[in-house]
């Protein structure tokens, strides 16, 4: 062994003595962090099984020693600490994020590792953190974070982040570097951004890394700083600029490209021409339109013979259904297995409130116990709904419709209530019309549907059946007029639709065309470079030629089959009113 060898041993020997000394009265950082939890403004309210704690260190070590440290000097049992890190299996990881999740466990406090700052929830009941340990990743800073700050956290998230102080004026600058990591993480926060693009560095551990090669390198805080802003700058610019590369995400910078062919400030807003807002026939403000739908459906389709034994409950806003065989045989392919009732018996509600509850009552059950809400959201996506809908509809029979009974329409007034439709060429709905077509002494109107339904009340609950006939000759005599008004009105529609979509897809095309041009040129440039054969050259670009003509042919006709409309609308029929 050399002398400077014998030198560094005896040096990391007298480190280590001195470590040795410190204890728990003496180590600064941790009598910082106990004082810290006991501050009124933190207010950290230790016995409360809803307010928990999650602290973060870089080694296992160190939450072994606050494990071992922190219970007595916290004022709580050592059965309230729990540490989680990578030495443990995935489904010991998952049993203790389990436990911290569920209000009646012991565990108060969370010892991680930087296992547990990728893809776990640990914001049920803990909107607390704590960094004893700062990492050197700005992608480590937002993971950690996101456990308790992210969506369906309730309360504002409280972080705490704790720097080590020196005397050292070189060590001072490489912890300097630290505190700017943790500024540029809260501004990455705040503007919604990705803290990638400081270092250009797409992996926490290379981050890490690049940190540690510039502290190696003697850079100074100053410039460091003044290196990730340029580089934040750069990345910025490259997104405004779809040109800076033909390479990449070309379908990002061929919708780029679109947006930056005018002036920004002037360019046009979105057209909302062909948006319209939902509206339903059931509810009435007190009750959810799905339940009330579901409810009366049920009620109609069980007359004169039930199809299913169901019952309700309007405060709860609660459906119980036995499900027919038939809709057995659907919920088999619909539902998971684990969500099926082995009685075929479902509760759906529609209460908000009622199904949170539900849900946060499934979520505290314990590993052994049933971990599924025993309620079902009731709303239009659920299997039962479109079962529902559809023996609806089956209920009137091919080719027919409904006459209602409307006594807000004026003497003489027929109303057809129409819906309109033109698809793309890849039979996918561009524009969806519901209009009512009304006949008033012979003139034809068309009145958009909630105009209509504003006008005669046209509401589920408003309409009384009267259980008497209507003769539907006239009304059957009109049909075709009503018809082709509506016809008229959609084919209008569709010319206007088309002369946007026509603007539009030029626009696609020519960017398309050029993008194309781009990576031709790139090819050639990359093919210039090569110092292969010839003939391997050759070969190389024959193969990418045709490659890049078939990924822009194909995407070209997918443009177009998006993008036009099919000539004739399709016209049906869904109810008709008379006074």
């Amino acid at each position: 062994i050399s002398g400077d060898e014998q030198a560094e041993v005896a040096a990391l020997e007298e480190f280590a003595a001195a470590l040795r000394e410190i204890d728990a009265a003496s180590f600064s950082k941790f009598q910082r962090l106990v004082q810290r939890l006991k501050e009124p403004e933190f207010n950290w309210q230790a016995a409360d099984p809803s307010d928990r704690l999650v602290i973060f260190s870089e080694r296992i070590e160190t939450l072994r020693w606050l494990r071992e440290n922190l219970p007595g000097a916290a004022g709580l049992k050592p059965g309230h600490f729990e540490i989680l890190h990578g030495g443990m299996t995935d489904t010991e990881q998952q049993e203790l994020v389990d436990r911290f999740g569920r209000q009646d466990d012991s565990v108060r406090v969370l010892l991680c590792s930087d296992v547990a700052s990728e893809g776990l929830n640990l914001h049920y009941f803990c909107h607390r953190l704590v960094h004893f340990d700062l990492p050197w990743s700005l992608m480590v800073f937002q993971q950690r974070n996101g456990r308790v700050d992210r969506y369906g956290q309730t309360r504002q998230p409280r972080i705490v982040y704790l720097f080590t102080e020196t005397g050292v004026d070189r060590i001072k600058g490489d912890l300097r570097i630290l505190e700017i990591l943790q500024t540029k993480d809260e501004q990455a926060n705040r503007n919604l951004g990705d803290p990638a693009s400081f270092l250009h560095v797409f992996d926490p551990d290379k981050e890490a890394a690049k940190v540690a090669e510039i502290m190696a390198a003697g850079t100074s805080p100053q410039q460091f700083e003044a290196t990730i802003d340029a580089a934040q700058a750069s990345t910025e610019q490259a997104g405004t600029d779809a040109d800076a590369d033909a390479g990449g995400d070309w379908l990002l910078k061929l919708f780029a490209q679109t947006e930056q062919r005018g002036d920004a400030a002037t360019a046009p807003p979105p057209s909302t021409d062909f948006i319209r807002e939902g509206i339903s026939l059931f509810g009435d403000g007190a009750l959810s339109s799905d339940y009330a739908f579901a409810r009366t459906a049920l009620q109609q389709l069980c007359i004169p013979t039930p199809i299913a034994s169901f019952s309700h409950d309007d405060a709860s806003q609660t459906i119980t259904l036995n499900a027919p065989r038939d809709l057995q045989e659907r919920l088999r392919v619909t539902l998971p297995l684990e969500v099926r009732d082995e009685h075929h018996r479902y509760a759906l509600c529609a209460h908000k409130s009622r199904m949170a509850q539900a849900i946060e009552q499934a979520r505290q059950a314990k590993a052994d116990e049933e971990s599924w809400p025993a309620l079902h959201y009731l709303w239009q996506q659920h299997p039962i709904m479109d079962w529902l809908s559809d023996r609806v509809l089956t209920a009137f029979g091919r080719h027919r419709a409904p006459v209602i009974q409307c006594p807000q329409l004026i003497d003489g007034e027929q109303a057809f209530l129409l819906m309109g439709l033109i698809p793309n060429r890849k039979g996918q709905p561009l524009l969806i019309e519901w209009q009512v077509a009304v006949c008033n002494a012979g003139a034809w109107t068309l009145q958009a549907f909630p105009d209509f339904v504003a006008r005669t009340r046209f509401k589920a609950g408003t309409l009384a059946n009267r259980n008497q006939g209507i003769d539907t000759a006239a009304l059957q005599a009109n049909l075709p007029a009503a018809v082709a008004a509506m016809k008229q009105h959609m084919l209008a529609l569709q010319r206007r639709f088309a002369a946007d979509m026509t603007a539009r897809l030029s626009g696609t095309l020519a960017d398309l065309q050029h993008l194309q041009g781009r990576q031709i040129e790139q090819l050639e440039l990359r093919l210039a470079a090569n110092q292969q054969a010839e003939q391997f050259k050759k070969t190389r670009r024959e193969q990418r030629t045709q490659h890049i003509r078939k990924v822009f042919d194909e995407y070209r006709q997918w443009v177009q089959d998006t993008m036009t409309t099919e000539p004739q609308p399709f016209i049906q029929v869904l109810a008709a009113a008379v006074q």
